[in-house]
Parts: C-alpha cells; structure tokens; sequence
C-alpha cells in the first residue's frame, strides 16, 4: 500500500486504486495511465487535461482544429490528454501561450487552443528554445497521450 503514485507505478504489476471504500480500477501501471476507466482515473493518475472534444473520421476535433489520429468511435467524448502529449511549435492545432515556467530540466506551459475556453497544462524537455507568454504557436498531439474517457 503506498500514496506515492510515482512509486505505485514504478514498482508494481498490477495497482488498484481505491475511491471512497471502493475498487475504481485495477490494472496494469501503464493500463491505468494510458486507459483509464473513468474521469477520476484520468485526473487521478498523473497530471491530465480533462477535454471535451469529438472524435471525427478526420481525427479528434478539439476547439476550433481537428488533430489527426485514429480514436474509436464517433461523436461528442470527454479525453485525457497528457502534458507531455503536446507537440509544441509543430501540429494542426493554433494556441496562445499563456503562462511560461521554467524548472530547470523542462518547461511548464500553460496554453489556450484556438475554440477552448480552458487552459491546457503542457510540459517540454526543450529548455534551450522556450515559448514565451502571449506567442501564438502550432500544436500537435502524440496520440499515445491521448485517452478517451468511459462512462462520461
């Protein structure tokens, strides 16, 4: 039993993760980041976006752009979007940069697609090129960062 996700992932083969007294999902480390089951599985494993977005035949439509990816189904779904799924400066995706943090070994964004109402939460390694407040940047998405969310 740890409360350290970081040491739950690293060290176990299957965690389960407990919600008022009950089972929310018990899985592999990687299922639970990469699949969660349900809304607090996204927000509870790891850092993640919580987005309404649609899932197209062109891709994932979030905001005013569509990212291409292959995603099952169709129609109106809740995803979980890493921060490091963000490809910064590179995408069909247009945002502003709203905040820049650097943290030594990488940079903290907070970003604003085109048609969203809600900041983004994004993370690069690239500390040497950093993306300043108010720059208006191409954003791409690493579809293994991208998660449709059950039930919602």
């Amino acid at each position: 039993v740890t409360h350290d996700q970081q040491e739950a992932l690293a060290v176990s083969d299957r965690v389960i993760v407990m919600n008022a007294g009950h089972i929310a999902q018990d899985a592999a480390p990687r299922d639970l980041y990469e699949r969660p089951a349900s809304r607090f599985i996204a927000d509870f494993i790891g850092d993640a976006n919580l987005v309404n977005a649609t899932v197209t035949p062109q891709g994932l439509r979030l905001g005013a752009g569509t990212a291409p990816m292959t995603l099952p189904g169709n129609g109106d779904v809740l995803v979980a979007i890493r921060p490091q799924a963000f490809q910064l400066g590179n995408g069909p995706l247009s945002a502003e940069v709203i905040k820049a943090s650097y943290l030594g070994s990488h940079m903290e964004y907070d970003l604003r697609l085109d048609g969203l109402a809600d900041d983004l939460f994004a993370v690069s390694p690239d500390v040497t090129t950093p993306l300043r407040a108010g720059m208006r940047i191409a954003v791409g998405l690493d579809p293994l960062g991208v998660a449709i969310v059950p039930g919602t």
